[in-house]
Formats: structure tokens, C-alpha cells, sequence
């Protein structure tokens, strides 16, 4: 891989890493509601949904490295089946 993809799978890795942290551990403090903008109580009622994205964002970092690093040609259409596909939720919304 050339110097440019391995900058551009870092940076995803890490965006990854920082939006696991974000959705699973900041999601109902002062910073994660004023980063995305929630009220207190929206934020009490969607912690466990967040979590859950938390965990998948922990799966999506390292695996875009590890395709990024073994089948690069894949890279595009795996990045594209999981961040460009809605996610399935089951129930009501909070």
C-alpha cells in the first residue's frame, strides 16, 4: 500500500477509536451530549443503543485495518457494506 492509504487507515482506525469512546463511555456526560447535541434525558434514555454502536465501532476499527492490510482491494466495498447501509434497530425509538 502506498504512504497515502496507510494515513487515510489510520485516520479511519482512529475516528473509529474516538467514536467508540464517544457512544460507549461519553455518551451522557457534559462532552458527549454537547458533541452530539443531546438533551440530559435523550441521553439517559439512548445510552444502552449507544453503547451497542460503541461496540460495534470496537469490531470496525481494527477490521478495516486488518483488510486494509491483507486485501486491500476489499477495503472499499467492506468500508461501504457497514458505514453506508442503515442500521437495524428492533422496537421503538426512545
Amino acid at each position: 500500500m502506498t504512504t497515502a492509504a496507510n494515513i487515510a487507515v489510520a485516520i479511519v482506525a482512529l475516528l473509529h477509536g474516538y467514536f467508540l469512546v464517544l457512544e460507549m463511555f461519553l455518551w451522557d456526560r457534559p462532552f458527549g451530549r454537547r458533541t452530539f447535541g443531546l438533551t440530559p434525558e435523550f441521553a439517559a434514555a439512548s445510552k444502552t443503543l449507544a453503547a451497542n454502536q460503541g461496540l460495534c465501532r470496537a469490531r470496525a476499527g481494527p477490521a478495516v485495518v486488518t483488510v486494509a492490510r491483507r486485501r486491500p482491494y476489499l477495503l472499499v466495498p467492506f468500508y461501504a457494506i457497514f458505514t453506508l447501509l442503515p442500521p437495524t434497530t428492533q422496537g421503538d425509538k426512545p
